[in-house]
């Protein structure tokens, strides 16, 4: 226990060295703007972090503590070097990343998984489905706009999906009250 603990102590007196190993574990991202991004392994994708997230995270992947001040800045310093050093690829405009995976518009029929090295901030927090039918929404379409304007909703819905508008529109629902249109 004490020669790991040395050792890790060793290793971890070269701060860049330290960052490194840290970011095997936990991809990090520091952007232009001076924002840390961390890939959340889990739900797979880039979310926004502070530098207190990422000392936390130090400390939980690589039990490293420290509140010495001038200590904290040598590593979140080398952190900030290792980190842009990353390149992130921006996703194809075609791409729609949800919960279970991503959707390219170009050939649905392929669910892609996602990974750091493309930069997806935002994903829809639902799952792809497994069906083509949509019952409940069907309904609730019809209700809303007719049988007539139902695809045209489908079709407003979907484009607000991607993450580049091609066509810029604004799409207002008129219609009475209490019958669902802000949701």
């Amino acid at each position: 226990e004490k020669n790991t603990i040395q050792e890790k102590a060793a290793l971890f007196h070269d701060k860049i060295l330290l960052a490194e190993e840290f970011c095997k574990v936990q991809p990090i991202y520091y952007d232009t703007g001076l924002n840390w991004w961390l890939w959340d392994t889990e739900k797979k994708y880039w979310q926004r972090k502070d530098e207190i997230d990422i000392t936390n995270m130090l400390y939980t992947t690589h039990q490293y503590k420290t509140t010495k001040s001038y200590e904290r800045n040598e590593i979140l310093y080398a952190l900030k070097q290792v980190g842009r050093m990353r390149t992130l690829q921006t996703p194809p405009v075609t791409w729609i990343q949800f919960q279970n995976g991503i959707i390219n518009l170009k050939d649905i029929t392929t669910i892609i998984t996602p990974t750091p090295e493309y930069f997806f901030t935002n994903l829809i927090p639902w799952n792809i489905g497994t069906r083509d039918q949509t019952p409940t929404i069907d309904k609730i379409f019809t209700e809303w706009v007719g049988m007539e304007k139902k695809q045209t909703l489908y079709e407003i819905l979907a484009y607000c999906l991607l993450a580049d508008y091609p066509i810029h529109r604004i799409f207002c629902l008129i219609g009475n009250g209490m019958n669902g249109k802000t949701k």
